[in-house]
């Protein structure tokens, strides 16, 4: 794997985590010693060793799976994920502001196929 995908599938692991994850997250590193099932430690996960970031492997497989899924480069699935973020935080806004249930099936629509 070249430096560029590592890097753009480490960013692209960090984007889903940040979407996705709706565990409480732990704060230092000594709470990542004695791991809890309802909590994350994608954040304090940096400053341990490799084979000790399991949360942050998790994303990082989720990301490579993406990846292979779609064939698309880690970058462009990086920056095309930023467009469908946008995409969805415009379609809440309508369906707060209208609550009309055509944006809201509209919304459905679109994002049926949404992994963010």
């Amino acid at each position: 794997m070249t430096d560029e995908r590592i890097y753009y599938t480490a960013k692209l692991a960090e984007l889903l985590h940040t979407v996705d994850c709706t565990k409480a997250h732990a704060s230092t590193v000594e709470e990542s010693l004695q791991r809890q099932p309802d909590t994350c430690y994608y954040y304090v996960e940096e400053a341990r060793p490799k084979e000790n970031q399991l949360d942050r492997s998790f994303w990082i497989e989720k990301a490579t799976e993406l990846v292979e899924l779609t064939g698309e480069s880690p970058y462009n699935l990086f920056r095309l994920s930023f467009e469908i973020v946008e995409l969805r935080r415009k379609l809440n806004s309508l369906k707060s502001r209208f609550k009309v249930k055509a944006v809201e099936e509209l919304s459905r629509k679109l994002l049926k196929d949404s992994v963010f």
